[in-house]
């Protein structure tokens, strides 16, 4: 784990283009090597520079993966939220919501490769709390949103809406590794498909 420097200090979260493209390089590299296995100089070299002018943009590496990771799982949970409190029923709002996911993953493959690939770095490593805690929160809405299909009669009684829930996710994430898909198909077409084939297991008793 690559520490703060001594002299180092906290760049602004406003940041500037050149910023917002180092975070970019280095969601490349750490989807490309994983965490734990990239360096400071392996992001420094791919954006063309050296290693102790990395930190006149950011902390530490750990801080770089927080900010990754955390604003894109912030986006996605006011996304979520807002799908859910449009829809009709528990039922269109998890439609969405997959559809939704997996197009999220088309868009940002190299950070959804990282939640997949160092899930348990993420979770082992103190620094990278708040990614563990904000990626809880998104889960914790599709879960309340199971129960209450379940309670409405939406949804089967014989499920359990966090093993649901939570086989969805990992199912879902892993897509990462063949999107965008070798056939015709699109992202949108995927994601319909695996929306329609969720809620058809999510609806079997009902």
């Amino acid at each position: 784990m690559d520490l703060p420097l001594a002299s180092a200090k906290p760049a602004p979260r406003s940041g500037s283009a050149r910023r917002q493209e180092l975070l970019d390089i280095a969601a490349e590299v750490f989807a490309a090597k994983g965490i734990a296995h990239t360096t400071v100089r392996d992001i420094a070299e791919e954006g063309g520079i050296l290693s102790g002018s990395l930190y006149h943009h950011f902390v530490s590496k750990d801080q770089m993966v927080v900010e990754i990771l955390v604003d894109g799982l912030s986006d996605a949970h006011e996304r979520d939220a807002g799908i859910i409190a449009g829809a009709s029923d528990p039922a269109e709002a998890m439609h969405q919501l997959i559809r939704a996911f997996i197009g999220w993953i088309a868009d940002e493959p190299a950070v959804a490769r990282i939640l997949l690939n160092d899930r348990q770095y993420i979770t082992e490593t103190p620094e990278l709390r708040a990614i563990q805690a904000r990626r809880s929160e998104n889960v914790s809405l599709w879960i309340e949103l199971a129960r209450e299909g379940i309670e409405s009669g939406v949804f089967s009684a014989s499920i359990d809406a966090e093993v649901v829930v939570r086989a969805i996710f990992d199912g879902m994430l892993a897509a990462v590794r063949w999107l965008p898909p070798r056939g015709s198909s699109t992202p949108e077409e995927i994601g319909r498909q695996l929306a329609d084939f969720y809620l058809a297991g999510l609806r079997l008793g009902a």
